[in-house]
């Protein structure tokens, strides 16, 4: 009887661990095979774009740059570039990610309307200007160079991302140059207007003043106040 009942439960125990170490074999090579088939997949991309001249040209022009490929705005592929610009540390929530997620809600709109223009127009090479979020949270601006193209049989588009945060800081010094060079020479100019304007004056006020002057060194060469002739003299003076 003790037998039976200690042999019984650890016979169980053991069924119930051989079934788990059974299950998770299982689970294991589902993972195995799913990671192989993702592997492929990007495999297969990466050869696809290679194989494609246009998106080849465009990679080899941007090839330090931060490179999408997206359908209707879910990712299929991104490059190490992309990954370490926008943030994505796992790879396999790639899938569940939409390339709006990067975008800031204002310029969400803007955005998917140029999207839809390179799909609807079917662009081989279309560069617009927008704002990304990138890793650290930060708002900058960034160039977008695309192009549509076939995968699998459906529209895809191929996004190559670059940072012009530092060109836009240059250009922004640029225009602060060009203003105060603006203000610079206004300056100038306004104060050769004034000076112009004081010579003007002065020259015009010393002919009376030295008229007048003259009339009064007259009058003081004349001491006799009294005299007839003095009168006449102060009078016309």
């Amino acid at each position: 009887a003790v037998y039976i009942l200690t042999a019984w439960p650890l016979g169980h125990y053991v069924e119930i661990e051989n079934y788990n170490l059974k299950k998770k074999d299982k689970e294991l090579k589902n993972l195995n095979k799913e990671l192989t088939i993702k592997e492929f997949q990007h495999r297969d991309m990466e050869q696809m774009l290679l194989n494609n001249e246009i998106c080849y040209n465009l990679l080899i022009e941007n090839s330090r740059d931060a490179i999408f490929v997206h359908r209707y705005g879910r990712f299929i592929f991104i490059n190490d570039s992309a990954a370490k610009f926008v943030g994505i540390s796992d790879y396999n929530k790639l899938s569940d990610m939409c390339i709006y997620d990067f975008v800031p809600e204002k310029g969400k709109k803007f955005v998917s309307d140029e999207m839809y223009k390179i799909y609807n127009e079917k662009q081989s090479r279309y560069t617009f200007y927008q704002k990304i979020l990138n890793g650290n949270g930060q708002i900058v601006d960034v160039q977008n160079i695309s192009t549509y193209f076939i995968y699998e049989g459906k529209p895809t588009i191929l996004s190559i991302i670059h940072d012009i945060t530092t060109e836009k800081q240059v250009e922004r010094l640029q225009k602060d140059v060009k203003k105060n060079i603006d203000l610079l020479n206004k300056s100038r100019q306004l104060n050769k207007l004034i000076t112009e304007f004081l010579a003007n004056i002065s020259h015009e006020l010393k002919t009376p003043l030295n008229v007048i002057f003259s009339a009064i060194q007259v009058l003081e060469l004349n001491r006799n106040f009294n005299s007839k002739e003095f009168k006449n003299k102060q009078n016309k003076y």
